[in-house]
C-alpha cells in the first residue's frame, strides 16, 4: 500500500522531468525565421514577399535532369539575377534542410547539381539574394516530376 502511495507521484515527477529533458534538448522548429508577433497575432514575413513575385508576374517550373536541377522561371516584369536560391525545408526535421544556389545558364534558365535529400515532402522556397521576392511550392521525394512554385495566391472575401 506505501508502494502505491508513494509510487503514483514518484511516477509523475519522473514523467515531468523526462518530458523537461526532451522538450529542451529536441526543440520544435516549425516556426520560420520569418515569422514575428504582433500584439497577440503572428504575422509571416514571406507573405509580403510572395505578393510582389506575384505583381512582378514571376512563377517558376522546377525539374531534374540526371544529375541537375533545373528551374524555368517566367519573367513578368522583373530583371532576374544571375544566382537564386532555393530553400528545401523538409515539414517537420530541420536537420534536414537544404539551401541550394541555382545558377543562371540561360533566359530564365537556372541550374544547379542535385543532391540526394532522402525521402518525405519538402517545402520549396525560392528567392533572389536580397530577398526582394519569393516563390513557393512543395514537393514529395522521391522527386520524379516538374513542380511549379508561385507567389501568393488571392484570397477569398470569407475566408481570411
Amino acid at each position: 500500500m506505501v508502494w502505491l502511495i508513494a509510487g503514483l507521484p514518484a511516477t509523475a515527477v519522473v514523467a515531468g522531468i523526462t518530458t523537461y529533458f526532451i522538450a529542451t534538448h529536441d526543440p520544435d522548429t516549425l516556426v520560420g525565421k520569418d515569422y514575428q508577433k504582433e500584439g497577440m497575432t503572428v504575422v509571416d514575413g514571406s507573405l509580403a514577399a510572395m505578393d510582389r513575385a506575384t505583381a512582378l508576374g514571376l512563377s517558376a517550373n522546377l525539374s531534374r535532369s540526371g544529375e541537375q536541377m533545373r528551374l524555368r522561371v517566367s519573367v513578368g516584369k522583373a530583371a532576374l539575377p544571375d544566382t537564386l536560391l532555393l530553400e528545401l525545408r523538409h515539414a517537420t526535421k530541420s536537420n534536414q534542410d537544404r539551401t541550394v544556389t541555382l545558377s543562371r545558364t540561360g533566359e530564365g534558365i537556372y541550374n544547379a547539381p542535385w543532391h540526394d535529400l532522402g525521402a518525405g515532402k519538402r517545402q520549396l522556397a525560392l528567392e533572389p539574394q536580397d530577398h526582394s521576392w519569393r516563390l513557393e511550392g512543395e514537393w514529395l521525394e522521391p522527386f520524379s516530376e516538374e513542380t511549379r512554385l508561385r507567389g501568393s495566391i488571392p484570397h477569398s472575401s470569407t475566408h481570411p
